[in-house]
């Protein structure tokens, strides 16, 4: 593929290497962080261009104007990318088209030095089912002069987008969303489907970029736990409940766990949807949670942020004495950090490698980690054998 902006854009940095490369470079990072005879071949995305259905881009302007783009490699420079290569191709059209109407409607960029101006991110969400489009424009100044006009002419050109959110970000932060938000047109937010389920994506909840390979990952993930019937489960961030809703009809129980209000109200509301009636969604932290309502798992997921969980939690973890974890990962350099206190109760059986960002050095991988069993439960199930 050629990019014209390759190199000096953020993103893609294996752009250029063939695809083929890529996979065999991030197999090659997986068998250096885990046992090699536990590493699995990487499921590849059969198609690894415009996959992205989750969209942030930052507002700049040029000599041409308004424009909308991402920061550039180690830098705080906006680089145009309104033709991403890895970008949905119908996100790109309305980037296009919004800065089009920007340009139109004379209106001001958000200045971080000055912390002035209206215009700062859009935020793109595009559902795999219908390929339906939410947007939030998120803006540094509380009046939008021309909003109405703007978003009826957007919406005649995008008949697809199917709702328009104003988030208010008025911090200085490199954390693009705001607390404060308003519906402007539609439900404010976007429904999606995932093996027969679905699933509500509000603003700030999370949902995976790349919706085939999600799927792809959450299947295997299931199937490697190798779940019973009469099994009870903990989700650990449980997000939106997608992982939950999918483990449910698997086994006898699933209680999922997340801190975020928002997805634990759409998790909830994604359980209605589906009918699903063996699944608990709690709010708050998994060591607060977990202890309180007294809950016991035969299996663990866990799917934290990029960040990993860290030494306190997963010391805690440890001491559960859960017999199985399934943990999913975005960043495997963490996940090996996180499982190191881990090493002394649980072996790796398996790390499952899936190419879920195609074009960049990015790697989502699954880990089964089962308990170690002690030499008195070794003996006895010896004896039961004899």
């Amino acid at each position: 593929m050629q990019c014209r902006v390759y190199r000096r854009c953020g993103g893609c940095s294996m752009l250029e290497q063939p695809y083929a490369n890529q996979i065999r470079w991030k197999q090659a990072v997986l068998e250096k962080l885990f046992p090699k005879e536990t590493v699995l071949p990487m499921l590849k995305d059969k198609n690894p261009d415009h996959y992205r259905h989750k969209i942030y881009a930052t507002f700049g302007t040029n000599a041409q104007g308004i424009f909308l783009g991402l920061y550039g490699y180690h830098n705080h420079r906006l680089v145009n990318s309104m033709d991403c290569l890895i970008q949905h191709k119908k996100g790109n059209e309305i980037l296009r088209t919004l800065c089009e109407l920007a340009n139109d409607f004379h209106l001001s960029v958000y200045q971080e030095d000055r912390r002035k101006g209206l215009l700062r991110h859009v935020y793109l969400r595009i559902s795999s089912k219908d390929e339906k489009v939410m947007m939030v424009l998120v803006l540094g100044e509380k009046k939008f002069p021309g909003s109405k006009k703007l978003v009826k002419i957007l919406l005649e050109k995008h008949p697809e987008i199917e709702t328009v959110i104003l988030n208010y970000n008025f911090r200085k932060t490199s954390i693009v969303l705001g607390e404060q938000e308003r519906v402007v047109y539609g439900k404010g937010y976007l429904m999606d489907k995932i093996d027969g389920l679905s699933f509500r994506i509000s603003s700030h909840s999370f949902y995976q970029v790349n919706p085939k390979q999600a799927y792809r990952l959450y299947q295997r993930a299931i199937e490697l736990a190798n779940l019973k019937k009469e099994m009870k489960v903990v989700d650990a961030c449980s997000g939106t409940g997608t992982i939950s809703l999918l483990l449910a009809r698997h086994v006898q129980s699933v209680i999922g766990i997340e801190l975020n209000p928002q997805a634990v109200f759409d998790a909830n509301e994604n359980k209605k949807v589906n009918q699903i009636q063996n699944v608990q969604f709690l709010q708050g932290r998994v060591e607060e949670v977990i202890p309180r309502h007294k809950i016991q798992a035969d299996v663990l997921f866990l799917d934290p942020p990029r960040s990993g969980m860290g030494p306190c939690f997963m010391t805690y973890l440890d001491q559960l004495k859960i017999p199985k974890i399934i943990y999913i990962s975005c960043d495997p350099n963490t996940q090996a950090r996180d499982i190191q206190i881990l090493k002394s109760h649980y072996s790796i059986t398996v790390s499952q490698g899936v190419d879920m960002f195609p074009q960049t050095k990015n790697i989502e991988n699954i880990l089964v980690l089962e308990r170690k069993r002690n030499e008195e439960s070794r003996k006895s199930l010896i004896s039961r054998i004899k």
